[in-house]
């Protein structure tokens, strides 16, 4: 019933209950596991929901990566379903979807370019950048 009280309306994050430190910043990434638009920790989404939340004037691009393994048309869907998944669960929280842009990069643009299971873990991920 927690997170019910924090999507009934816009209004309930603008009060100061809500509001986060001034120092409270995004998250940077939500990681998956292999082929999977599955968000397998939903800690980042709820720190981010709410620093969405008390910046009602801020857009994110959710940027969807993938590994470098597998075809780039399937890396590109992949990456767009992993943007989706994370925009859903922030709508699910509250944030408007007139803050959330997403793109897909697939395997384009790897965060880390170790050829490990290491690097690949970190490259499978969805990024926020505010515009």
């Amino acid at each position: 019933a927690g997170h019910l009280t924090a999507c009934h309306s816009q209004q309930s994050a603008k009060t100061s209950g809500d509001a986060p430190p001034a120092n409270y910043k995004l998250e940077k990434n939500v990681l998956f596991n292999v082929g999977s638009a599955e968000i397998i920790d939903e800690s980042v989404i709820k720190h981010n929901a709410r620093w969405l939340k008390a910046n009602l004037d801020k857009v994110v691009v959710l940027e969807g990566h993938c590994d470098e393994r597998g075809s780039r048309d399937f890396n590109i869907e992949l990456g767009d379903r992993r943007a989706r998944s994370v925009m859903k669960a922030l709508m699910q929280l509250g944030v408007p979807e007139n803050q959330l842009i997403i793109v897909s990069y697939g395997k384009d643009h790897p965060l880390v370019t170790a050829r490990s299971e290491n690097g690949w873990a970190q490259n499978r991920r969805v990024e926020f950048v505010v515009r």
